[in-house]
């Protein structure tokens, strides 16, 4: 997380002297980091504050922001608006015919209507599961495939759930899906008791792998580039202390004179 952060960094400050497209772009990464950490009001603020920048966005940056809104909105349970803005964000997704993006967004779908309604949660999931699969995204298709478990087994169908997160196994494992691989063995363990979690969670830290010298030298290069100020602030925030958008927002503000 730290190793993505500080990339983020380097290139939003770089961005300056290049393009304001590449400064919104970084700024949404780092936002997607600060909802990752936890501090969803503030990567919520940041999200609609690049969605308000209209001239500036492409279409398809649009709808990447829209569908991140209304992942904030649903991680703070708000799940109307979050329903509001996904709609929003997969009406700009069908109009570019841009189907991977469309995953993520059938997924979050699932998600929503799992709070409601079961059957049209599993249709959205489903369908985010067979593109994923039919485009070969690896990613995609563990990550859509835990969705779709998640809810067969609130639906009752636990023997379908296990087969399908049974078959994301050797996939993370591969990809080194750390998190993703742990969600697997989660969801396993809710569905029968007899699974032990225990004796597979070890295997998980092992798929983390080694960074590279040369990426670690990279990092560190990076990270004396950064303003004194954000170098202080880099450690709070992956603590959990303070977000850090909100500085970069004042930044933006006066670049684009909103």
């Amino acid at each position: 997380m730290k190793k993505a952060l500080i990339i983020q960094l380097a290139a939003y400050h770089l961005s300056f002297s290049m393009s304001k497209a590449l400064l919104v772009k970084a700024t949404h990464r780092i936002a997607m980091i600060e909802e990752t950490i936890g501090f969803n009001q503030s990567a919520l603020d940041t999200f609609l504050f690049l969605a308000g920048m209209k001239g500036i966005l492409t279409k398809k940056r649009r709808a990447f922001i829209l569908y991140r809104i209304a992942k904030c909105y649903f991680k703070m349970s708000n799940y109307s608006m979050a329903n509001e803005y996904n709609e929003e964000s997969i009406k700009i997704k069908e109009s570019l015919n841009h189907t991977r993006g469309l995953i993520f967004s059938y997924k979050l779908k699932a998600k929503i209507e799992a709070k409601h309604n079961l059957e049209q949660a599993f249709k959205n999931a489903d369908m985010a599961y067979k593109i994923a699969v039919d485009m070969a995204l690896k990613k995609e298709v563990v990550s859509s495939g835990i969705v779709l478990a998640g809810i067969l087994n609130k639906m009752g169908e636990m023997d379908v759930a296990k087969k399908i997160l049974h078959s994301l196994i050797p996939l993370s494992k591969e990809m080194g899906l750390t998190i993703r691989y742990r969600q697997i063995l989660l969801e396993l363990q809710s569905i029968s008791s007899s699974f032990s979690f225990n004796c597979l969670k070890k295997e998980a830290v092992l798929l983390r792998g080694l960074e590279s010298q040369e990426m670690r030298d990279l990092v560190s290069e990076l990270l004396l580039k950064l303003p004194m100020t954000l170098r202080e602030q880099i450690d709070n925030f992956l603590a959990g202390v303070e977000p850090i958008t909100p500085i970069l927002r004042d930044s933006l503000s006066t670049v684009f004179q909103v």
